[in-house]
């Protein structure tokens, strides 16, 4: 059996329409026998003849018969494989049900975007300096000294000698006493890192326990403050610079030697 009929026999059509197709032959072959034999037999009778004959075309008649029903038949079967990819494309043409709807939805639901949105460039918020007029009115009562302290925009450290405008607005702070206590609680809720600071410690040389409490409550402060000394600037968080003014010996000097 050649490669092409063996797979054509293979295949599933094929499989039914194999035992008919044989049969055809067979009855075919069987008409030509009859044929052959009423040629090569002169004594047969006339009435044999005319039997053999008319078998013999009965054969023919079936076979080509069954030929035209295996044809319908095939057609019949490439309609309905056209039938079935008709079905299948109108099927996929379908507009989504509403389960896969759903399905599609949570799927882009599941597209994170959160990256795209956070690495856009964002506005930069606006700044308010405004200040309220309860701060601007007990600022106005503030002495002179506190005034420049309060909004300071670096401590300075005596460590390393020298001074600044800060030192002696410290020094002229620390000689006006315990009168200043509630400008000075005042400037640790509302003054810049460097002003609470200096608040603090000024703070401490009046009520002891009340500076050395608001010192402690800087330690976990991790604001920056700069630390300028006569050589240097340096950085250190609040809560350094808390720390090291609460030892027994501060390396950081507020108050001039």
């Amino acid at each position: 059996m050649k490669a092409s009929e063996n797979q054509k026999f293979m295949s599933g059509d094929a499989i039914w329409r194999r035992p008919r197709l044989l049969t055809r032959k067979a009855v075919m072959l069987s008409s030509t026998l009859l044929l052959a034999i009423s040629v090569s037999t002169p004594a047969c009778s006339s009435k044999t003849l005319a039997e053999l004959n008319s078998t013999s075309l009965s054969l023919i008649a079936k076979a080509s018969a069954d030929a035209d029903v295996e044809s319908a038949d095939s057609g019949d079967n490439d309609l309905d494989s056209e039938d079935l990819k008709s079905s299948s494309q109108s099927a996929s043409s379908k507009p989504p049900t509403e389960s896969q709807n759903k399905q599609l939805q949570f799927k882009r639901q599941l597209i994170d975007t959160s990256i795209e949105e956070t690495s856009a460039p964002q506005p930069a918020p606006e700044q308010s300096n405004t200040k309220s007029a309860a701060y601007l009115e007990h600022e106005a009562r503030l002495s002179a000294p506190l005034k420049k302290l309060i909004q300071a925009p670096q401590i300075y450290d005596h460590s390393k000698g020298g001074s600044s405008e800060f030192s002696d607005a410290f020094l002229a702070a620390a000689t006006e006493g315990a009168k200043n206590r509630e400008d000075l609680l005042f400037m640790v809720e509302n003054g810049s890192p460097a002003g609470k600071i200096y608040a603090a410690v000024l703070l401490r040389l009046i009520d002891s326990a009340t500076g050395t409490k608001i010192l402690n409550g800087f330690k976990s402060d991790k604001t920056l403050v700069n630390n300028k000394s006569y050589t240097s600037v340096e950085h250190f968080t609040m809560g350094e610079i808390a720390t090291d003014l609460l030892s027994p010996t501060p390396s950081i000097i507020l108050k001039p030697k």
